[in-house]
């Protein structure tokens, strides 16, 4: 399912994109890798924004994962966003238990059913695998 960001009210879209910064600095460290995955999922943001995010990306602030998300969204919406989450988290090819935790408690304020969550869950360790494996055959072709 795309997410239609442009049909997002101003409150979804700030708790979407405050969430994204959330769920890359939950395990302490904003790597190359997520910065490039982040900006591509946020390719909707003015200058203004993006300058917002930053600023974000290098508080010191504790991470807050219990916002619940506004009105409006369906499940089906919150599943796919819940969805890039695990894409952003295995963007590094690691996936922390902090990050795992982050993804639990995001998957619970956001009511997602708990066999929806494990099947994302199980499905989010097929891509970390898949993208470890890329990585070292992208390794040994150098």
């Amino acid at each position: 399912m795309h997410i239609s960001v442009d049909k997002f009210s101003d409150a979804q879209r700030r708790w979407y994109v405050e969430l994204i910064v959330q769920a890359i600095r939950v395990d302490g460290v904003v790597d190359i890798d997520e910065m490039d995955f982040i900006f591509r999922m946020l390719h909707f943001l003015d200058q203004k924004e993006r300058l917002w995010v930053n600023q974000m990306l290098r508080s010191k602030t504790p991470v807050d994962a219990t916002q619940v998300p506004p009105d409006g969204f369906s499940l089906a919406a919150l599943a796919s966003i819940f969805s890039e989450l695990i894409l952003l988290m295995v963007a590094d090819a690691k996936l922390t238990s902090k990050e795992r935790n982050f993804l639990l408690v995001t998957a619970e304020k956001c009511s997602i059913p708990a066999s929806t969550t494990k099947e994302l869950m199980d499905w989010g360790e097929r891509v970390y695998d898949l993208e470890r494996e890329r990585r070292q055959i992208l390794a040994r072709a150098q």
